[in-house]
C-alpha cells in the first residue's frame, strides 16, 4: 500500500494581499460564481480573489506533496455559514444544489490546465468541508433538534459532490469533513443520531473520504460510520 501525503486546508494570504479586500472579493465571487459569471472578466475579483487562490495552490503544489488541499484563507465556518444564514430565510439549513460551490474550487479547476502544463503531472486535490456537526454547532448550538441536524448533513453532502472533479488535468482524490469540536464540545445527540448524520454526509462516491478531529475521546464512535469506511483505506483519519 502507497502512502500518500496531504495537507490540511488552512494556509496564509500573501504578503501582499489585503485581508478586508479579500474577504469581501470572496463573498462578491461566490455570488458570481453561482450565476454563472466568469469572475475573471471582472477586475476587482480577479486580483482580489482569483490571482490570490491560484498563486496560493501552485505555491503549495510546488511543495511535492502527493495530494493538495485547496488554500484555505477565508474563515473556515463563514465559507458555509454564510450560504446557510441566505437558505434560513426560506425555511430550510438545506442549501440548494446550485448554491453548494466551493470557490477556491471552482478556480482551481479553471487553472488546472496551466498548471498541469507547469508541474507536468495530473494534479491531485484535497478539499475540506466543515462538517455538519460543527456547522449545527455554530448555528444552532448544543441543543438537540432531530430535524435539522440531518439537513446540515444534507448541506454538507452536496457541498462535497459539488467539489469533485475527474479531468485530463484534475482529480479529487479527498474529500475531508472537518470536525474539530468533536469530542470536545458536542451536540447533545446520542451515538446512533450522530452516526446517522454522518452516513449522510459522507453518501457521495469518487472521492477518498476523511474525517478531521481534534480529540480522538470519541473516534469509536466514527468507526460506525460505513461510508467513511467504505472509502478507499489509503488515507486515515
Amino acid at each position: 500500500m502507497n502512502t500518500l501525503v496531504d495537507d490540511i486546508g488552512s494556509f496564509p494570504l500573501p504578503l501582499h494581499t489585503n485581508r478586508e479586500l479579500f474577504n469581501k472579493a470572496y463573498v462578491l465571487a461566490r455570488e458570481a460564481i453561482i450565476n454563472r459569471q466568469d469572475i475573471k472578466k471582472d477586475e476587482f475579483l480577479l486580483n482580489n480573489f482569483y490571482r490570490v487562490i491560484s498563486d496560493s495552490f501552485s505555491r503549495k503544489c510546488e511543495t511535492g506533496l502527493d495530494v493538495v488541499n485547496y488554500p484555505q484563507q477565508y474563515d473556515i465556518h463563514r465559507q458555509f455559514t454564510e450560504v446557510i444564514h441566505r437558505t434560513m430565510d426560506k425555511g430550510t439549513y438545506i442549501v440548494s444544489e446550485e448554491d453548494a460551490v466551493l470557490p477556491e474550487v471552482y478556480v482551481i479547476n479553471e487553472e488546472a490546465k496551466r498548471l498541469y502544463e507547469k508541474i507536468r503531472t495530473k494534479l491531485s486535490l484535497r478539499v475540506c468541508i466543515t462538517g455538519p456537526m460543527e456547522l449545527y454547532l455554530r448555528v444552532v448550538g448544543k441543543a438537540h433538534y432531530t430535524d435539522i441536524l440531518p439537513m446540515f448533513a444534507e448541506t454538507a453532502r452536496r457541498f462535497a459532490k459539488n467539489s469533485i472533479i475527474n479531468s485530463k488535468y484534475i482529480k479529487t482524490e479527498v474529500v475531508s469533513l472537518d470536525e474539530p469540536s468533536f469530542g470536545l464540545q458536542d451536540v447533545s445527540a446520542d451515538r446512533d443520531f450522530m452516526a446517522d448524520a454522518l452516513e449522510k454526509a459522507f453518501d457521495f462516491q469518487g472521492a477518498t473520504k476523511q474525517i478531521h478531529l481534534h480529540s480522538s475521546s470519541r473516534v469509536t464512535e466514527i468507526l460506525d460510520v460505513k461510508n467513511i469506511l467504505s472509502s478507499a483505506p489509503k488515507h486515515g483519519f
